[in-house]
């Protein structure tokens, strides 16, 4: 996940598929979905969400589940 922090995307790259994408604030609301099937990079832009700290929840093909600290800034 770079660059983090960030101010208006980030881009996630993994080393196996991944399956979907959450960005989930600190409360536990979910800001952001988007599914993802077999891609192992992809762009996620943040323009609209509030500076703060997040938790990028990312679910790979195999089921496990992955969680990041994203950080946005303004």
């Amino acid at each position: 996940l770079y660059p983090n922090p960030t101010n208006a995307s980030f881009t996630l790259s993994t080393s196996t598929a991944m399956q979907h994408i959450h960005i989930i604030d600190l409360s536990g609301k979910v800001l952001f979905m988007n599914n993802v099937p077999g891609q192992q990079q992809t762009v996620v832009a943040t323009d609209d969400m509030p500076a703060g700290m997040y938790i990028v929840q990312i679910g790979m093909e195999d089921g496990s589940v992955v969680n990041k600290r994203l950080q946005i800034i303004r």
